[in-house]
């Protein structure tokens, strides 16, 4: 035998015990020798909030109806809205100092002749995003406006000869009510969730103003508590 058939002989066997592991273990891979299971249970939290940030497009939860003072006309103008709240898309995704809460409150600045009455003094719009079924509430708390012991209170009608305020509910809901007392009171009630995108409600301001009422500024909070609904 030539040394050539010699050298390619010993080549084509040490090819074959090159193989041989490899053919064994394909032939094994069908058999399983154990077996781990991973079960995974994610818990998507039920969150109802004003506003959503991390949403697509943003969802901004707080707006106001302008950013201007018109003229008086008839007695009537419209509120300068200050606003002081920093992240009012704060919204559904928790933040390590304010837990998707709006702490700041926004203000407005409003002038009025007395014995005249304006029924859109102003507006405040809320946009609701929720992800569990149970719906949820938005609770308003009308403070008194004060100036001293003299008082502007929530009442059902004011107008020019009765002083007060009420504050007018709008938006697609189960219910939806007005507020005309200081007694906290549920404005809006939805019994299923919202869209991702957000529920939209306008909160409307009236004022009456009686010819004696003492002139001054009068100052008071009115407090919008939005409530996840739980159970069934």
């Amino acid at each position: 035998m030539s040394k050539k058939l010699i050298a390619g002989a010993g080549i084509v066997a040490s090819l074959a015990v090159a193989l041989a592991p490899l053919a064994t273990f394909a032939a094994d891979a069908a058999y399983n020798s154990d077996v781990h299971t991973d079960t995974l249970n994610v818990n998507v939290l039920p969150t109802c909030a004003f506003g959503a940030a991390n949403a697509t497009p943003v969802v901004t939860g707080v707006a106001h109806n302008n950013a201007s003072n018109t003229p008086l006309v008839n007695g009537t103008n419209s509120a300068t809205w200050s606003v002081v709240t920093a992240n009012d898309n704060l919204g559904m995704t928790p933040d390590a100092a304010e837990q998707t809460e709006h702490p700041s409150a926004d203000s407005a600045a409003y002038s009025i002749y007395a014995g005249t009455a304006d029924d859109n003094m102003g507006t405040t719009t809320l946009k609701v995003v929720c992800n569990q079924p149970n719906g949820y509430k938005i609770k308003v708390t009308a403070g008194e406006l004060a100036q001293g012991t003299d008082k502007i209170s929530p009442i059902a009608s004011p107008s020019a000869s009765t002083t007060g305020y009420k504050i007018t509910t709008a938006g697609t809901a189960d219910t939806v009510a007005p507020v005309i007392s200081t007694t906290a009171t549920e404005a809006v009630i939805k019994n299923s969730a919202s869209a991702a995108t957000g529920d939209e409600f306008t909160f409307t301001y009236s004022i009456g103003v009686a010819a004696g009422t003492k002139a001054g500024t009068y100052t008071g909070d009115v407090v919008y508590t939005l409530v996840q609904q739980l159970g069934a």
